[in-house]
């Protein structure tokens, strides 16, 4: 086996041991499905940690951006004497 496919296999294991430790973070701070062929010990949890604040920030912006969605002018119908009665209508000329 030649020295560059040998480091090629040898950088495959490396990313696919690094997605393993973001699949454990992600699986530890949400409820977010993550294969079962993950393995898990308590010594790959601790090297995980480096990966916890690229969830924390991803969770956050997922629900961030569910949040904005379901909140903002385009997402929902507008009931003028509901948007007036929770302040969000104050702009808005009820009929």
């Amino acid at each position: 086996m030649s020295r560059k496919k040998r480091d090629f296999h040898t950088y495959k294991e490396i990313i696919k041991g690094q997605f393993n430790l973001f699949l454990l973070a992600l699986s530890f701070f949400s409820r977010i499905p993550t294969p079962k062929s993950m393995s898990y010990s308590p010594n790959l949890l601790n090297q995980a940690n480096r990966y916890f604040s690229l969830v924390g920030l991803l969770l956050a912006l997922l629900q961030g951006g569910f949040f904005f969605n379901l909140y903002t002018d385009s997402s929902r119908i507008h009931r003028p004497d509901i948007d007036a009665r929770c302040g969000s209508g104050a702009n808005r000329r009820i009929p």
